[in-house]
């Protein structure tokens, strides 16, 4: 597969993986608002986007970056990985903390679209860039770089191909 497509493919399941993640996110923030921090929307935003940053990075882990041999051990991994969600959750927070309280805008959709609309699409944007440039930026796993014919000259991919359909790479 090609070096444009296999990002496309990245892109995509980053998408999917904030997809859920922001799904635990506002649930989590909404349910907290209406029943235990009621008023208290940085602390239920705080709490919220913990709880999705745990299932983001399993998500980017396991499925998103997949194909990157790792780069970190997993426990230093994981402590890197909540680093940039804290400053992505910094992002949001700060939006917050401005819609909220300087500027006075104190409903629960006010709160929402500060906190999980503005804040969350532009820590999301921030997280995609560092993800992919320094936190699971290590080498194509074998597998992936055996797959890619993008760079075999032309004429060589056949027996490429049928090397890697009779199971004789990998």
């Amino acid at each position: 597969m090609g070096k444009k497509r296999r990002e496309l493919v990245k892109i995509s399941r980053f998408t999917a993986v904030g997809t859920v993640a922001f799904l635990v996110d506002v649930g989590i923030f909404n349910l907290l608002m209406l029943t235990a921090l009621q008023g208290r929307p940085v602390l239920a935003k705080t709490l919220a986007v913990l709880c999705a940053t745990a299932v983001s990075w399993i998500g980017s882990r396991r499925w998103t970056f997949a194909d990157q041999q790792p780069r970190y051990r997993p426990a230093f991994e994981g402590v890197l990985f909540f680093a940039v969600n804290a400053a992505g959750m910094g992002i949001a927070l700060l939006t917050l903390w401005i819609s909220h309280d300087l500027l006075g805008f104190t409903s629960l959709l006010a709160d929402n679209i500060a906190g999980n609309g503005i804040g969350l699409l532009l820590g999301n944007i921030m997280r995609y860039f560092a993800y992919r440039s320094w936190l699971f930026r290590g080498k194509a796993s074998k597998r992936e770089v055996l797959t890619d014919t993008s760079s075999v000259p032309e004429g060589a991919n056949s027996a490429f191909e049928h090397k890697q359909r009779d199971g004789k790479f990998g």
